[in-house]
């Protein structure tokens, strides 16, 4: 198939999946790319560059151009796996005018670099949320540690280990296509939260990976995230859920185990070997023990 089998020299323009696709959509495209690519660009030319990708990545989808090719730069594909925006239901209310703006010192409070109170609580914390994406969709996991566990290597940079999990690597994963990131968190016995958004990549720098060494080993890689925005959030919800509370902890008898969680699930996908009562309790004991003593 040749270029005018798809667009005759006197057609302008085409229907796709009910979206407008210009002659010279791609062209356009590939010329924004290199000057978002650009590090001699200006940032006014970066950020009109990027407008124009957003605004031509619909009729690209709707071509199947990036079901066959794959985007490299982390913020160009970010750029072109933007959502797709929904239809506003008949039901959506005016967010303006159900709640009231924030107030200037909250909306101060929103910094794009950390200040000593911010490092203070990093020193501090022990628990994070991690929220990463894809185009294929969403992902947040826990992240835990020794007080300090999130270095802070700068004003605007830190970073942490990855440490064993269940291998599915989702987080580390997203980060090669989209670097988008936000970090959520939590201090036990305080009524407070941190939040940090920004651009993050894996890292495997050895210099770095011996700086995060915790218990005598060392990561096979890290996390290191350029701050966009930071703040403190408020405890409210801490006091909703009463998480603090000695009262607010979780009943085992209550819930399913792991054993048992596994056990529905090999049902649920009709697998030939089920899981008996007997290794129910194997399989407990088990997770008990390395989920206490496996951690690194």
């Amino acid at each position: 198939m040749r270029a005018q089998d798809v667009l005759p020299d006197h057609v302008n323009e085409v229907e796709v999946g009910g979206v407008t696709v210009r002659k010279g959509s791609v062209g356009a495209f590939l010329a924004n790319a290199r000057v978002l690519q650009d590090p001699g660009a200006s940032a006014e030319a970066r950020a009109a560059a990027a407008g124009d990708i957003e605004a031509l990545a619909p009729a690209l989808r709707a071509l199947g151009l990036f079901d066959v090719l794959e985007v490299r730069d982390p913020q160009l594909r970010a750029l072109v796996e933007q959502p797709v925006p929904q239809p506003v239901a008949a039901d959506a209310p005016d967010l303006d005018a159900l709640y009231a703006p924030p107030s200037e010192m909250i909306q101060k409070a929103v910094l794009d670099r950390l200040i000593g109170g911010h490092e203070s609580y990093l020193k501090a914390a022990t628990f994070f949320c991690l929220a990463t994406g894809s185009g294929q969709g969403l992902d947040a996991s826990p992240r835990g540690g020794p007080p300090g566990f999130v270095h802070v290597l700068d004003a605007h940079t830190v970073a942490f280990a990855d440490w064993p999990g269940n291998n599915r690597i989702e987080s580390l994963r997203n980060l090669e296509r989209d670097d988008r990131v936000g970090m959520l968190f939590i201090f036990p016995g305080l009524e407070v939260f941190l939040r940090i958004n920004g651009h993050g990549r894996v890292s495997t720098a050895p210099e770095l990976l011996a700086e995060l060494a915790e218990q005598g080993r060392t990561p096979k890689a890290a996390t290191v995230v350029a701050i966009t925005e930071v703040l403190m959030h408020c405890g409210k919800a801490v006091n909703r859920a009463k998480l603090c509370a000695p009262a607010s902890q979780v009943d085992r008898a209550s819930v399913p185990t792991v054993g048992q969680m596994l056990a529905e699930l090999t049902r649920l996908g009709g697998a030939t070997t089920q899981i008996g009562d007997e290794q129910v309790g194997q399989i407990n004991a088990h997770y008990d023990h390395e989920v206490r003593h496996a951690l690194y």
